[in-house]
């Protein structure tokens, strides 16, 4: 699943003259309205989390890509736990398991669905840096090998340090193991 670090495969011209530009540019098709939008431009270009929403393995989490966004690419900033850590507990199993059969039964996963992901009151700084550590090996792996199979590695560790932080015992851990092996085996 395309999970943690996903390279952006295009360049988009972002220089003040290219930004003037569409901030200016008129279309006939729109009546000689201005033809670009610009929603959230604070938001653009800081780091954070995206999901894909739609699918049959949707949510997938992943880095954004630090620029520019719209619906089809929506980020979350501003997150409760710092962003390794948090991209970590959302792309285990458990929070899969919980999103897929608890939240949202369909292949359209929502920015409300997100919001409504759990995560756990405390994080303790020994596993925050330990997550960090795990996520850091996935994307500079990722950077070099984009199909690199992190769920045969990293993710196996995750998973552990996630159902802990839960407190599931070996009958939920199965449970959640067994359904993802169906769904995505």
């Amino acid at each position: 699943l395309p999970n943690y670090f996903v390279p952006t495969e295009y360049f988009i011209d972002w220089s003040c003259e290219s930004v003037a530009r569409m901030k200016s540019a008129t279309s006939e098709r729109q009546n000689g309205k201005i033809a670009s939008r610009f929603q959230n431009a604070e938001q653009y270009f800081k780091r954070g989390l995206t999901f894909s929403y739609t699918g049959f393995y949707s949510p997938c989490f992943r880095l954004s890509s630090g620029g520019v966004f719209d619906v089809g690419g929506s980020s979350c900033f501003d997150i409760q736990y710092p962003l390794y850590p948090t991209l970590a507990i959302v792309a285990s199993k458990l929070i899969k398991y919980v999103a897929r059969n608890y939240i949202n039964h369909s292949v359209n996963f929502q920015v409300d669905d997100f919001k409504a992901l759990p995560l756990p009151r405390q994080l303790d700084p020994a596993i925050s840096v330990r997550l960090e550590a795990l996520v850091a090996q996935i994307i500079a792996k990722q950077r070099t090998e984009p199909r690199y199979p992190y769920f045969r590695h990293e993710q196996v560790e995750i998973d552990r340090v996630v159902y802990e932080l839960f407190g599931l015992n070996a009958e939920d851990i199965r449970e959640v193991e067994e359904w993802y092996g169906r769904r995505y085996g």
